[in-house]
């Protein structure tokens, strides 16, 4: 892992503030472990005392009421809701329950940690506390622990009450379910039992199984890695790795990746078009149509994830003709908008960062062949020879030394509601028993190294299988009387093709440890009908963990956000009054809530964050605003890396999808939050120690 200026320091910072809570407050930490006399508890013990009187006072300050006004608005907005399917309405009946359950419950107690203290200052409630034994740490930790008690108390009371809601209208839904699977079952009887007729569909295999099984999963899977499914027109699965290919004419799109960015010289930016930097394109076309058609065009495009200075974050494109043997060339107009240069141009940023190319065939009736290409040696930086697609070549005279794209280019389909779409054959591309049509195949490949703890089951016949599941949607374009059959296929890159039912020497090596990548592929069969996926459609199911534990994970996230916002707000209170404790910790918690945001600002330049360009005949004034408003970026990212990342904190991030949250991640997020909120306490108790409490 490298770590940049900005980290190295914030770490820094870190370590010097918890040495100086430790030479300044060595003997308070050593009062929480031991008595300071015969009579009286420890430490700890003098720490509830004080959380537990504020305790009492957020209960006298009618925080009672939350989870009354929670329950309240939870159900008017769960009566409001329409969902697209019924499958959808118990995730969304918990995104109601706990967005409704983080919101009220951080704005209530960031309200009372910033009252707290100020107000007691006021009453000289603090001279008579530190008359008694307590030291000042003991007052600060009293006073977080107090209001973490108070939240944890208020989410157990929601998190039960939530339980209730979803596992009462999950109820209804099965019986509702129940209900409609019977109707559809009767009338698919008086029509003798034949989906062949106009006069409806058969029996829903969804919402009887949602009738019986209900929507409260907690489900353990294996699921393919990000940019692990694409969309193809078709599949070679002769050949190792399998070949891929695009549909021409259709809507399947490539994605090519040049990370970490594209390099030239500075004197490229000064050459005349058609002299300059520039992409070569090489395909193998195969024809599907006789006669073939007579030119292939293709749709390419080129963007830069960072920006230049001033140049706009937009894309280049243009249409090719590819020419004999499947080649094309094409200079973009503006390659500076894209390109990172060797030398320093000005205090210009001189990295654009990667650079995605995408290729759609606008041509019907071809396919063309997708090449994996091959990332660089993680030691040499050498290029390992490898069939790949598109190369960019910096320099003209030397067409020899194009850079190739990364591995594993990403194809993709139709987009639908965040999801994308495997279309099955259009009318006229079924000839009798014979398939004329290239399928559209969603392919879903599982790391190797994810395969190794793939449960299995023997079964009557003595062989041991593993289970993978598939959670697809369907549209109906055509004869929408018809079911919608899906083909499922799977593919171990250590052995052969297979069935759904796939046993376990099918997962490859028998060492988990060595196991090679397994593909999955589903295609739609039914003409006119599509088959909706993502990257979870397709996964290896692990036993289901209860529902009602999973539940109460998201509550402790929610739990760990509070506590965060809890200790940043009590110590923003320690030395001021209440509305500027607000103010404050108001501003922490922004800055953290949009840590990600702000810190992409100073890659977008001055201006140009702000969608102000300049064109060539801009002055010095335009030099001046941008470069201010550059630096003004580059501070507010370097204050947002100082403070908590909320943006860590998402308690519907996996029930969400009905999915497990691991044991790891959520010990992984509480250890996050006990070390941002360990400099937080060192902050409060050095900000308490010198001061005057009456």
């Amino acid at each position: 892992m490298k770590f940049g200026a900005v980290e190295i320091t914030l770490y820094v910072i870190r370590g010097l503030l918890l040495l100086l809570f430790l030479a300044f407050g060595w003997r308070e930490l050593t009062l929480l472990l031991r008595r300071p006399a015969n009579n009286m508890g420890r430490g700890v013990s003098r720490v509830w005392a004080v959380g537990r009187t504020t305790f009492f006072e957020a209960w006298a300050g009618r925080v009672w009421l939350l989870p009354l006004m929670w329950l309240a608005a939870s159900i008017v907005m769960i009566f409001t809701v329409r969902p697209f399917d019924e499958s959808e309405r118990i995730p969304l009946y918990i995104r109601t329950l706990l967005s409704g359950q983080e919101i009220l419950l951080l704005v209530m107690l960031w309200v009372m940690a910033c009252v707290s203290l100020p107000r007691e200052r006021e009453r000289k409630t603090l001279v008579t506390n530190a008359s008694k034994p307590l030291s000042r740490l003991e007052i600060v930790l009293g006073k977080m622990a107090g209001f973490s008690a108070t939240a944890a108390l208020l989410l157990l009371v929601m998190g039960l009450c939530s339980a209730a809601i979803l596992y009462y209208s999950d109820y209804r839904l099965r019986v509702a379910s129940g209900e409609a699977y019977k109707i559809q079952l009767e009338d698919f009887s008086k029509r003798g039992g034949s989906g062949d007729t106009k006069a409806g569909a058969a029996p829903s295999a969804a919402l009887k199984r949602l009738s019986e099984e209900g929507s409260l999963f907690a489900y353990n899977y294996i699921t393919v890695p990000k940019d692990g499914m694409s969309i193809v027109g078709e599949i070679d699965l002769s050949q190792s790795p399998p070949v891929r290919y695009i549909k021409g004419g259709s809507a399947q799109k490539i994605t090519y990746r040049f990370a970490p960015n594209l390099v030239a010289d500075d004197i490229t930016q000064f050459a005349p078009y058609g002299s300059g930097p520039y992409f070569v394109f090489s395909y193998n076309v195969i024809p599907t149509q006789d006669p073939p058609p007579s030119k292939v065009e293709i749709q390419v495009s080129a963007v830069a994830r960072g920006v230049r200075g001033g140049a706009p974050p937009q894309a280049q494109g243009r249409v090719l003709t590819l020419k004999s043997g499947g080649y094309a060339g094409w200079e973009p107009e503006h390659p500076e908008w894209f390109l990172s240069y060797r030398g320093d141009r000005s205090g210009e940023p001189n990295n654009a960062g990667e650079v995605s190319v995408d290729v759609q065939c606008t041509t019907p009736g071809v396919l063309l062949e997708v090449r994996e290409g091959a990332d660089p040696d993680p030691v040499t930086g050498a290029v390992v020879p490898a069939p790949y697609n598109v190369a960019f070549v910096a320099d003209r005279t030397k067409p020899g030394t194009g850079v190739p794209h990364r591995a594993g280019p990403v194809v993709h389909g139709f987009e639908r509601r965040e999801r994308q779409e495997v279309a099955g054959p259009k009318a006229g591309e079924l000839v009798g028993e014979k398939r004329a049509y290239a399928p559209e195949t969603a392919v879903f490949r599982f790391a190797g190294k994810d395969l190794k703890n793939v449960p299995v089951e023997k079964k009557a016949d003595g062989k041991s299988y593993f289970k993978v599941s598939m959670l697809l949607d369907t549209y109906m374009s055509e004869h929408p009387e018809a079911p919608t059959f899906a083909m499922l296929r799977v593919l171990t890159m250590d052995t052969r093709l297979m069935t759904v039912d796939v046993p376990e020497e099918f997962l490859g090596n028998p060492d988990p440890a060595n196991r090679g990548d397994m593909i999955v592929m589903v295609s739609c069969i039914t003409q006119g009908h599509s088959v909706s996926v993502i990257e979870d459609s397709v996964r290896i199911e692990k036993p289901a963990s209860r529902f009602i534990v999973n539940l109460f994970k998201s509550e402790v996230v929610i739990f760990l956000e509070a506590v965060l916002l809890i200790a940043i707000s009590v110590t923003c209170s320690v030395r001021v009054g209440w509305p500027v404790a607000m103010l404050c910790s108001t501003a922490v918690f922004t800055f953290g809530y949009f840590v990600e945001f702000i810190k992409t600002l100073p890659n977008l330049g001055g201006l140009t964050a702000l969608n102000y360009y300049g064109g060539p005949q801009t002055g010095q004034a335009y030099a001046f605003f941008d470069l201010l408003t550059l630096w003004l970026w580059r501070l507010l990212a370097a204050i947002a890396s100082f403070v908590p990342d909320f943006t860590i904190f998402k308690p519907d991030a996996f029930i969400m999808k009905l999915q497990n949250m691991p044991w790891l991640t959520l010990g992984s997020l509480t250890l996050s939050t006990a070390l941002f909120i360990l400099p937080v306490i060192a902050i409060a108790y050095l900000l308490f120690r010198k001061q005057e409490l009456g």
